[in-house]
């Protein structure tokens, strides 16, 4: 393991294990930051000890339950560390045959719960019939299982082949009155 003095970014060094992966970062004494990985490059765990709060995508020992066999993220969750953790940030994420995201559903504010809000923060996305997101809408509300059964907000847009926007449109208040 290395490390560098850093001025420009106001750390005073950054700990890695090979020249590609950041391991710790460090503030005077002080561990900002700390950084596990899967393999070469793929982040699995990430802890901030100032103010407590981790995201790993481990379960146990050597199971990794918030990847898919991708190791794309089925889950991703962060959590503050307490005497009893507590998820502030818990979503689901489902893919197409394509790798596309077609949905995040949220954990933490769902319907029902007492005081964690209304349960729309659900977001279904539609892709163009070749899996591009060159033509995409993102619907979100409640996830009801197989669609949004309540609609908050809805955008549809589109790209050029060359990625730049070709056109956007949000209704914000879920009448779908644009």
């Amino acid at each position: 393991m290395s490390s560098l003095p850093t001025p420009r970014c106001g750390c005073s060094s950054w700990s890695w294990l090979t020249n590609t992966r950041t391991h710790r970062v460090k503030v005077g004494a002080t561990t900002v930051s700390e950084y596990a990985y899967l393999g070469t490059s793929s982040v699995v765990g990430t802890e901030l000890p100032q103010p407590d709060v981790f995201s790993r995508r481990w379960t146990g020992a050597s199971t990794y339950g918030e990847l898919d066999r991708f190791n794309r993220p089925v889950t991703w969750t962060w959590t503050k560390d307490l005497s009893t953790d507590v998820p502030f940030y818990d979503v689901d994420v489902a893919y197409d045959e394509n790798g596309n995201i077609t949905r995040t559903e949220d954990n933490v504010h769902t319907a029902g719960a007492a005081g964690s809000g209304n349960g729309l923060f659900d977001v279904a996305y539609t892709m163009d019939g070749v899996g591009r997101g060159r033509l995409t809408q993102a619907l979100e509300g409640h996830w009801g299982g197989s669609a949004i059964t309540v609609a908050k907000r809805d955008e549809n847009w589109a790209l050029e082949h060359t990625g730049n926007w070709e056109f956007f449109r949000q209704d914000s208040n879920g009448l779908f009155d644009v």
